[in-house]
């Protein structure tokens, strides 16, 4: 029996760290204020997310949606405080689209 590929509770604290960060943070205002047409997910969400594939080394997005939505903790961390529901996390098409 094969266990999902979780990384290390540590991940989860680097991921609210460089969300948090100065830098990131002035990224994610800018694209806010540059973001024009149809509202959708939130530009901490989808870099979260982004962050979420790289650290964790997963190979599609698939993956690194069902991993959020399984992990309570990097749902903390990517600031979607209320419990994953239909609509909450990004669809597939959404994070990876060109």
């Amino acid at each position: 029996m094969s266990s999902p590929k979780v990384a290390p509770r540590q991940a989860v604290d680097q991921l609210a760290a460089v969300l948090d960060s100065p830098e990131v943070g002035a990224l994610i205002k800018t694209i806010g204020y540059i973001r024009t047409g149809r509202p959708g997910y939130s530009p901490r969400g989808m870099i979260g997310m982004c962050l979420v594939k790289t650290l964790y080394g997963l190979s599609t997005w698939t993956r690194a949606i069902r991993l959020v939505a399984e992990h309570e903790g990097l749902q903390r961390a990517r600031a979607w405080l209320r419990p994953v529901a239909m609509g909450v996390l990004p669809l597939r098409q959404a994070v990876a689209r060109p």
